[in-house]
């Protein structure tokens, strides 16, 4: 009875060392994820307001944007890429009230790279002549036109 307490009591303790020395390595492995990601630019938030002749999206970023790539238009959708920027978490969904863009999407396309997606509406055509970005500071601007269905001057 003896030998079996003082090896139950043996397994315990090695056990609890072995746990609490896993506990130490994972800290240190958080710590060095937090160190990468303090080296990134975090997107903070994303606005959407509404203008006379389209709609407006602001990003709000920690620091200035240094880079960032040439935007991709797809039939629904409209994506650029933030190189050496990141969300947490690493998937967010921003609703906006438009008639061009239905919603916008944030996500971590890989461990440097956020993408930014803007959902097209159905039937929305020419919108890369209708799509402009600006950068001021630590904001990125994009700003998507909308076609005026009334003529801009009126023949006699």
């Amino acid at each position: 009875m003896k030998r079996f307490l003082t090896t139950l009591i043996i397994i315990y303790a090695f056990l609890v060392g072995f746990g609490s020395l896993a506990g130490a390595s994972n800290t240190s492995k958080t710590t060095v994820l937090n160190e990468k990601s303090s080296s990134l630019n975090s997107l903070k938030n994303v606005d959407s307001h509404l203008v006379n002749n389209g709609h407006i999206v602001r990003l709000e970023f920690k620091k200035p944007v240094s880079q960032w790539m040439k935007p991709v238009f797809y039939e629904k959708s409209v994506e650029i890429d933030f190189p050496g920027a990141f969300i947490a978490p690493s998937n967010k969904s921003f609703p906006v009230e438009s008639s061009i863009i239905s919603k916008v999407f944030a996500s971590q396309s890989d461990r440097e790279t956020l993408r930014v997606r803007f959902q097209t509406k159905p039937g929305i055509k020419d919108i890369e002549n209708r799509t402009k970005l600006l950068q001021q500071g630590r904001f990125i601007i994009i700003r998507f036109d909308v076609v005026s269905k009334e003529p801009s001057f009126i023949y006699s």
